[in-house]
């Protein structure tokens, strides 16, 4: 999202971000107004509390402080920025705070999407654990399914929304997952290549625009460029920012790495003091230039988030997921269905079970080759170029009395 936000800051158009204050330095040179919607130390606190790694727990919180405790604080800053004029609000998908608000004013709002796993369907049922059972069954039982899973959430959830619509001075709703996203207009912020065949149960209002690739202004240090000069290319290893729980896989990813006369690079924002290594052919750092240096790696072991994932798209780079949650599953499974990736479960991992993925990885010339071709796809990394067009496009027309 930040990327679309600062294109159309270049185009001159005023844009404000709401996030947490976690990430506010992000935002310190570019000409963006940051509001903060919840402090720095909240979102350090949760991610130090919540295993990400416990699916249970996982989604119990994501419910509680992405869904729910949100909406009305959300709903009040929105309501305070449109006095200083109209706005055309673009948020996340799940946004009941945005949703809410365009409900009450019926201000133009676009919801956009991460990842193909978020949008409810009966059709495509999305792989959220290690075994994608659904995909097993007939249509006709995945309809059901979908149907129960859809009266539970209603069942546990439905009413606290509706208290919250009533103080808006809002009609009560009959569906929860009907408020998860814009009436009017989704960007799913991936190519059509990973979503593959658009569900025929989704929004007739969707489409895709591709992958939004940041691109921050960080050079490639000179420890780091030295690294990188002084032997032949690494292997990537990271986790995602919220992975607290990282110093064992590094461990275990490095003895692997390194049994295979291979150099490393890992990066996380939460190594502890112990977790350092002192070997010459591992390179460790908080935080990197992605869009600089995947291209120079041969390949990159991570969580299988939608981002990193992109970004090794773009570079045509091999890719072993370790997913640990959320959309991630899903996402290493569209990878794998394209033929550019290899899965490992974090949960049994060994030395042993590294090495041979990793080494069929690096072995695999189909796997190169189809990580080549998506690289040259460079329509789908435009995702930035895109969302921008269309929203100014979707803003003209509304504006127009077209839409």
């Amino acid at each position: 999202m930040l990327s679309i936000a600062q294109r159309l800051s270049q185009l001159n158009h005023k844009v404000i971000f709401i996030s947490n204050g976690h990430f506010k330095s992000l935002f310190e040179d570019l000409r963006i107004e940051f509001i903060q919607i919840s402090s720095s130390e909240k979102y350090e606190d949760l991610i130090k509390t919540v295993n990400v790694n416990n699916t249970y727990e996982l989604s119990l919180a994501l419910v509680k402080y992405l869904l729910l405790d949100p909406v009305k604080p959300i709903f009040e800053l929105l309501d305070n920025i449109s006095n200083r004029g109209n706005i055309t609000l673009v948020a996340n998908g799940t946004n009941l705070g945005a949703r809410l608000y365009h409900d009450k004013t019926g201000c133009d709002f676009v919801s956009a999407y991460f990842s193909p796993s978020v949008i409810p369907s009966a059709q495509f049922s999305p792989r959220l654990f290690k075994y994608h059972l659904a995909k097993l069954l007939p249509l006709s039982l995945r309809k059901i399914g979908f149907k129960l899973f859809n009266s539970v959430v209603n069942f546990l959830l439905l009413k606290k929304v509706n208290s919250l619509r009533f103080k808006f001075g809002l009609t009560r709703s009959t569906n929860l997952l009907d408020l998860f996203h814009s009436p009017q207009s989704i960007l799913g912020l991936y190519s059509q290549k990973f979503l593959g065949v658009t569900p025929q149960d989704w929004p007739k209002q969707f489409q895709t625009v591709g992958f939004p690739i940041f691109r921050n202004n960080l050079d490639i240090s000179e420890v780091l460029e030295n690294f990188l000069s002084r032997g032949e290319k690494p292997i990537l290893v990271c986790r995602g920012t919220p992975n607290l729980r990282v110093d064992k896989f590094m461990e275990t990813m490095s003895a692997a790495i390194l049994s295979l006369n291979q150099r490393a690079i890992l990066v996380s924002g939460h190594f502890s003091s112990s977790a350092v290594s002192k070997h010459p052919d591992i390179f460790q750092a908080n935080f990197l230039p992605y869009d600089r240096l995947i291209s120079r790696c041969k390949a990159v072991v991570h969580h299988g988030g939608i981002g990193t994932s992109a970004q090794c798209l773009r570079a045509g780079v091999p890719q072993l997921i370790a997913p640990w949650g959320v959309d991630q599953w899903d996402n290493s499974m569209r990878l794998q269905d394209l033929g550019v990736a290899l899965e490992i479960n974090e949960r049994e991992l060994s030395t042993e079970k590294i090495r041979y993925k990793l080494s069929k990885l690096l072995s695999d010339d189909q796997i190169d080759r189809n990580s080549q071709r998506m690289s040259n796809c460079e329509y789908d990394y435009q995702g930035s170029e895109r969302a921008v067009e269309y929203l100014l496009n979707f803003c003209g027309d509304r504006r127009a009395g077209k839409g």
